[in-house]
């Protein structure tokens, strides 16, 4: 169905509804980080996190579907893929955790800021996605943006936090593997299967490791991560929807958008300011980033 703006009274085409859908996303996920890296800073272990956030997830999706009365859009038609995709996403979440618990959410962000140009480079290789020359280069700037951001320099001299930027890449790598596969999976899957399969598969394999700790979470941590979990139900859900209107890259180049917030947030709660190689890097990578999406609706059009 054609959404209409009510103001302007003037359809949106799929791919901008797509569009919209994903700002939606990474908005609410940039909120969602900031209860996860509240919680990280008090302590709280990464598998705990991640166990308690995908269980009440999992139990929010099964609420959402039972007050529809439609169950079924929870069963996932390829079993193979949805365990891939559940196990790889579940170690990005872990990963997130121990990020947050090294980094400022702006340099996590920047660092991440290397998933569109992943995702670009994973589309053109397994979805047979276009990409242009430009598109390369710009994916090469994109890089170079990352490396001003991190300041090898820094790492070293001993001053940089090695831990958290690692941990920060592997997430990167990991939620882009997860959303080539999304592309993929959204034309045969319904977006609360293809959320709630991975909910169950992140809950199952980080509460093993997390059993014994569980005992000693706090109920601070469990409003917190009821609220994250909250956000992050409603942004996954716009993202599925969003991979079915739009292509994967031009999903992945709204992701820069989450800069904003995540320094804002990062600010109010913990007083971060981001140091001059974060914004020079971000805003190296944000221009790759529009340049990388301008050429690649030219080549649609």
């Amino acid at each position: 169905m054609t959404i209409i703006n009510r103001t302007a009274k003037i359809p949106l085409s799929r791919p901008q509804q797509g569009l919209l859908l994903a700002l939606l996303c990474y908005v609410l996920w940039c909120a969602g980080d900031a209860g996860v890296k509240t919680v990280a800073m008090d302590g709280v272990g990464p598998f705990e996190t991640i166990a308690l956030f995908s269980w009440i997830s999992a139990a929010l999706l099964v609420g959402l579907a039972a007050v529809r009365g439609n169950l079924e859009s929870l069963k996932p038609v390829d079993m193979r893929m949805t365990l891939i995709r559940g196990a790889t996403i579940a170690f990005a979440q872990v990963c997130i955790v121990i990020a947050f618990a090294h980094l400022s959410l702006a340099l996590f962000y920047t660092i991440v800021f290397l998933s569109p140009f992943l995702v670009a480079l994973g589309a053109r290789i397994f979805l047979r996605e276009s990409l242009p020359w430009g598109v390369g280069l710009a994916i090469l700037a994109g890089f170079t943006g990352v490396v001003i951001a991190v300041d090898p320099v820094q790492i070293i001299s001993g001053k940089g936090d090695l831990v958290g930027i690692i941990a920060a890449t592997a997430c990167a790598v990991g939620f882009s593997v997860g959303q080539l596969m999304l592309r993929r999976m959204s034309h045969t899957e319904t977006s609360e299967s293809l959320v709630f399969s991975v909910m169950i598969i992140a809950g199952v394999i980080t509460s093993i490791p997390a059993f014994n700790a569980f005992a000693s979470i706090s109920w601070k941590t469990v409003v917190v991560l009821t609220l994250t979990a909250t956000f992050a139900t409603i942004a996954n859900l716009a993202m599925a929807q969003a991979m079915r209107f739009t292509t994967a890259a031009n999903v992945a180049s709204l992701q820069y958008s989450q800069i904003i917030p995540g320094a804002i947030f990062g600010y109010i709660l913990w007083s971060d300011i981001p140091t001059w190689n974060v914004w020079a890097g971000s805003a190296v990578i944000i221009a790759a980033g529009l340049v990388m999406a301008h050429l690649s609706h030219r080549l649609k059009d």
